[in-house]
């Protein structure tokens, strides 16, 4: 059988680790009424932006999905088969598997059915798995359905076009695994073929998103949501083909490959440049097969992975290859690297000392874009002493050219970069930072270009030391009224001319005004799980000079 999965699941004691979470949270489930989804939920995408009531409802769906699959892979009496059947029933009876926020025009019925997203493809890859691994315990009828769905749906609709492209972005990953995954596995090999040089094709764009240095600038998430699909679907081609089509040997995809270890810091935390989150469980049947490919991947503590729940998307690909797939490599930590610069993305990571240190140069026009070029982050003892805000919400706005940069979390206001009187970075491709020097203990670069100012050239220079780390700005041109801002999700204080940070201090070798205030925002799906919202305080230190050339920062332990 493809993918390893087999009935029953086989017990070990990494499935029972999973299976004590699952088990509880499905009983709970049991019992609650599989509902519709209602176009009074659909609807309020397009008429205020908010994407969270329907997608709420939409993954209620899902969360019953992976629960009942998994129970029926372990208690065989047809109890949750049952419950199982009517959640692909009703998952059938959508009248989409897209979202609203990924539809163009939803009055245009025949579009809205049969629109290939990430969710949809997710939807239909989830349902050709579980008939693969279910087979004839499902009754003919639902089987039946779930070929007629994928048909109208997903393979006619990719067929039908010459040319299907989603971009040169994630979308092309998780789209082309799912209408490929669902053609292998219901056996439609004409129509595999047919797909097969355009699937390619999506594959290819997918990795052309990346540059040739392996850094996903969206964020570690996103690395972990793309890349996660395109091996899924990887693996699945190198089975299919007999080993002819294998992307692991594809020195750009080893490269990818090492991202997520690089951004990781201590248990789950990690670098949360672009639109990311600051924690990030991780799911072990990517790590295990990741580490069965390439040496010095190294599969976190247990205690750190995706277990039910931990993914409010409810994701089946992920949630079954969890439990399926485990390649049982010893981890081999001696080619393990601390520091490690990515020269296209210009992203350093250093982890040589007893802090964690991260910043970027870049443009202000990468995908997911966040204004922040020259930002940097501080990490020590599972506490982000300087920091980048993460992603923020999504709704309408923030993914709207006019108002993403209103929101503090996307624009410069909201990261450790300058403001040059009152003036902060602008989003445009020529909007860059060009790198001086990226070694073990300095990082360097000039970014001038990010500001409408009459600044001809800024510099800033990172120099890490064993106690901390120091900044150097240094201005050419008219530079009046700048403030240098600092981020911290923790609360600081100010003790005579330095500021408290946790157990560290900041100060300014130049006399300045410095003041403290803060902003409050909503990181993405916080309330999705149906909780009240959960608002994260972001404090912003601001050091301001009437005028300015240069100055030299201390951020050391106290």
């Amino acid at each position: 059988m493809y993918n390893n999965f087999t009935y029953p699941l086989p017990s070990t004691p990494h499935t029972k680790f999973l299976l004590d979470v699952l088990r509880p949270q499905s009983e709970a489930l049991y019992s609650v009424d599989i509902k519709v989804l209602p176009f009074s939920a659909f609807r309020i995408y397009n008429e205020t932006g908010s994407r969270v009531e329907y997608e709420q409802a939409y993954m209620e769906h899902r969360k019953m999905l992976c629960a009942f699959a998994g129970m029926a892979l372990v208690e065989t009496d047809g109890k949750w088969l049952e419950k199982l059947i009517d959640v692909i029933w009703a998952i059938c009876d959508e009248f989409t598997w897209a979202l609203p926020a990924h539809i163009a025009d939803i009055t245009n019925s025949s579009d809205t059915a049969s629109k290939i997203d990430l969710f949809s493809s997710e939807t239909a890859m989830a349902l050709a798995e579980i008939d693969s691994i279910f087979g004839d315990l499902l009754p003919r009828a639902v089987r039946n359905r779930i070929r007629y769905e994928e048909g109208r749906r997903i393979v006619r609709p990719y067929l039908g076009k010459d040319r299907n492209s989603y971009g040169i972005n994630n979308w092309a990953a998780v789209c082309s695994c799912g209408v490929g995954t669902v053609m292998i596995l219901l056996g439609m090999n004409e129509e595999f073929e047919e797909a097969r040089e355009n699937l390619l094709c999506n594959i290819d764009e997918f990795l052309s998103s990346y540059n040739d240095d392996g850094c996903c600038m969206e964020g570690p998430l996103y690395w972990s949501y793309g890349f996660s699909f395109f091996c899924y679907f990887a693996e699945l081609l190198r089975q299919y083909t007999n080993g002819k089509v294998d992307f692991f040997q594809n020195e750009k995809v080893r490269k990818i490959a090492y991202f997520g270890q690089n951004t990781r810091l201590l248990g789950n935390d990690v670098i949360p440049f672009s639109d990311s989150a600051h924690q990030l469980g991780y799911d072990f049947g990517l790590w295990s097969l990741l580490a069965s490919k390439y040496d010095g991947i190294i599969v976190p503590d247990a205690k750190y992975q995706n277990r039910f729940g931990d993914d409010v998307r409810y994701r089946f690909a992920p949630f079954i290859r969890n439990l399926f797939w485990d390649f049982g490599k010893a981890n081999d930590t001696s080619s393990v690297v601390s520091y490690v610069y990515y020269p296209d993305a210009q992203w350093y990571i250093n982890k040589k000392h007893s802090y964690f240190f991260a910043a970027k140069g870049g443009t202000n026009d990468e995908p997911h874009n966040h204004n922040d070029i020259g930002s940097f982050l501080l990490y020590d003892d599972g506490k982000y002493i300087l920091d980048d805000p993460g992603w923020a919400q999504y709704d309408k706005d923030y993914f709207a050219p006019k108002k993403r940069y209103l929101n503090m979390c996307a624009s410069s206001r909201g990261h450790s970069v300058p403001i040059f009187g009152g003036k902060e970075q602008e989003p445009g491709k020529d909007r860059k930072a060009s790198v001086i020097d990226a070694s073990e203990t300095r990082f360097a670069f000039e970014f001038s270009s990010a500001y409408d100012s009459d600044v001809l050239s800024l510099k800033r220079q990172f120099t890490l030391e064993n106690n901390g780390i120091h900044m150097f700005d240094v201005i050419r041109g008219t530079a009046q009224n700048v403030t240098e801002r600092f981020v911290t999700g923790i609360k600081p204080e100010i003790v005579g001319k330095t500021v408290r940070i946790a157990n560290y201090r900041l100060s300014c070798d130049k006399e300045a005004d410095i003041q403290l205030s803060s902003f409050e925002f909503i990181p993405r799906f916080c309330g999705l799980d149906g909780s009240e919202n959960l608002k994260v305080t972001a404090y912003l230190i601001d050091f301001s000079f009437t005028v300015f050339s240069e100055a030299e920062f201390h951020i050391s332990k106290a």
